[in-house]
């Protein structure tokens, strides 16, 4: 039985990981999920807190002749 689950991300340095650990009750998992169904959800309840967890930005300078 799945007692506790730990997201993480990081970039390629260790200065910019996150982790963050949920009990089944705070992921909301109802009880007699069958463990294929509770690894569905822990996967998209994962790139759920990655989307919210994480800033990205794309920025492009450009020289000024052209």
């Amino acid at each position: 039985m799945i007692e506790k689950v730990t997201f993480a991300a990081s970039t390629k340095g260790k200065e910019a990981e996150i982790h963050q650990s949920f009990s089944i009750a705070e992921l909301n998992l109802e009880e007699g999920l069958s463990e294929e169904a509770i690894e569905e959800k822990i996967q998209e309840l994962f790139k759920r807190w990655v989307l919210d967890s994480i800033s990205f930005s794309i920025t492009v300078d450009r020289s000024k002749d052209e």
